[in-house]
C-alpha cells in the first residue's frame, strides 16, 4: 500500500524505423493552413529560410543536423488505402533539422521548418 502518490512507470518510446518504401518529399505541394512543419525551401539548400533564421537567434552555429520524418494527413496527399487492409502504405514526409537539444530520456527538441523548436521522438518521427 503506498502513502502519497504511487509512483509513475518510466516512459519507453520505441523507435518506428524507416520504411521500406521513399518519402514522397520535404513538404506538399499545396500548404494547408499555417503548421510548424511548413517553411520556405530554397533550390539547394537542406534547411529553410525560416530554420536558419531560428539557429542564429537561439545561437545555434554548430548545430547537428537530423533527419525528421512526418507522417502525410489525408489533406495533404492522397493514397489509395486497399478495402480490409491496415494503412501500413501511409506517405511520408522528410526533411532536415538541427538539433535544439537533447532530453534525457531520448527525445530531441528540433528547429523544425517554420522555424519552431518542437519535440520529435530519438529515431526522428514527429508525435
Amino acid at each position: 500500500m503506498f502513502v502519497g502518490k504511487a509512483p509513475r512507470p518510466k516512459r519507453v518510446y520505441k523507435e518506428r524505423g524507416i520504411p521500406a518504401y521513399p518519402a514522397v518529399g520535404r513538404q506538399p505541394d499545396t500548404l494547408y493552413g499555417m503548421s510548424a512543419w511548413y517553411g520556405t525551401i530554397v533550390d539547394g539548400e537542406d534547411l529553410t529560410v525560416q530554420q536558419r533564421r531560428e539557429i542564429e537567434d537561439l545561437r545555434l552555429t554548430d548545430a547537428e543536423i537530423i533527419t525528421v520524418r512526418r507522417l502525410a494527413s489525408s489533406r495533404e496527399y492522397y493514397w489509395p488505402t486497399p478495402v480490409g487492409r491496415r494503412n501500413d502504405r501511409r506517405p511520408y514526409f522528410q526533411f532536415q533539422c538541427p538539433i535544439a537539444r537533447r532530453r534525457k530520456d531520448g527525445r530531441i527538441f528540433v528547429v523544425a521548418p517554420g522555424g519552431e523548436v518542437k519535440l520529435v521522438h530519438a529515431d526522428g518521427w514527429v508525435f
